[in-house]
């Protein structure tokens, strides 16, 4: 008798472990996309941004020059 509740215990945990594990894992993938998508918007930001920071270098230089 105890071995039977003993038994359904550890089934009910392994259960409550599973859906857990399926949460973590669906944050996981939902983390994972916020991550390249963020990448992906350095990337573009840091190519847009590359205009105005020759320009800025340039600017730099002639006043380092006078």
């Amino acid at each position: 008798r105890e071995s039977l509740t003993e038994l359904k215990n550890e089934k009910l945990k392994l259960s409550s472990d599973i859906q857990k594990k399926e949460r973590l894992d669906e944050q996981l993938q939902k983390l994972t996309n916020t991550i390249q998508t963020l990448k992906e918007e350095i990337e573009t930001d840091k190519i847009s941004l590359e205009p105005i920071n020759v320009r800025f270098q340039l600017k730099i230089n002639l006043l380092s020059l006078e």
